[in-house]
């Protein structure tokens, strides 16, 4: 089903705020298996919640359970330390479940139209009216006169 870009927006705007960190998490990061102790973790979405005022309260047991629960592809456990447990963060593959995408001219199946019977596609603009300019009949003290008509496309 093609989306639009506000439904692409809405989408994301409608995640939880743990999800919403591990996005901008994977967003900044450079190496593609990232591994992090869940306690350094749960801290550093303490620091993405108050930076970005999201109100969510939690603790760290309840946080690493609701991750585990998201069932994302791409979290995987890590290794058992005097430190504590840690977690194999991929992020290709977390970008892939949550469909991002580095590529800032790709786009995700937003609505398009052909171009005059063409390949070439741009974004979907409905036309409400056109308008056409004439020269007025009256006689005035100006030459740059015009009327406008508004004619309603009704084949839309």
């Amino acid at each position: 089903m093609p989306k639009t870009e506000y439904q692409a927006n809405l989408r994301l705007l409608d995640l939880s705020p743990p999800e919403q960190f591990i996005i901008d998490f994977c967003s900044n990061q450079e190496s593609e298996v990232v591994e992090v102790f869940n306690k350094d973790f749960y801290e550093l979405f303490q620091i993405y919640i108050s930076e970005n005022n999201i109100e969510y309260n939690t603790n760290p047991l309840k946080f690493g359970v609701k991750i585990k629960n998201l069932n994302i592809d791409g979290i995987e456990f890590g290794k058992h330390t005097k430190k504590g447990d840690s977690k194999n963060y991929n992020i290709a593959k977390i970008q892939k479940h949550f469909k991002i995408t580095n590529d800032p001219f790709e786009e995700d199946n937003i609505i398009t139209k052909p171009i005059n019977n063409t390949t070439t596609t741009e974004p979907t603009i409905k036309i409400l009216k056109t308008t056409t300019k004439t020269k007025s009949n009256k006689t005035s003290d100006s030459n740059n006169c015009f009327n406008i008509d508004f004619n309603i496309d009704q084949s839309l």
